[in-house]
């Protein structure tokens, strides 16, 4: 029995507290995440934010987001030369919105 599921529905599904599990297969085939990728900048994905949820998200955010939910992150070259550094970590509304703009460019986190 197959099922016609949309990533929001897999999103929201995803977070609830249950026992039981649900299965879900997504056949890579016929997708060209490249295309994807492509389409969510850093820069694209502020301005969907910004414009949906009327506050901006730094670059950092974005990356944390996206190195959280498995999505390929290219190296950042600004390394602070601090031991102790204390990083600022996404709050969790932010971190939703980043979410948000990243499947409306429709890129597939599971």
């Amino acid at each position: 029995m197959g099922y016609n599921l949309n990533v929001g529905t897999i999103m929201l599904l995803s977070k609830l507290d249950s026992k039981k599990h649900i299965s879900v297969e997504l056949p890579m085939d016929n997708m060209d995440l490249t295309s994807a990728v492509s389409k969510a900048t850093y820069e694209r994905i502020q301005k969907y934010v910004l414009e949906k949820y009327r506050f901006n998200v730094a670059t950092l955010y974005i990356a944390q987001t996206k190195r959280k939910h498995g999505i390929a992150v290219g190296e950042h070259y600004n390394v602070s030369k601090k031991e102790n550094q204390k990083v600022p970590q996404c709050p969790i509304e932010k971190e939703e919105a980043i979410l948000d703009a990243l499947l409306h460019a429709s890129i597939f986190i599971i």
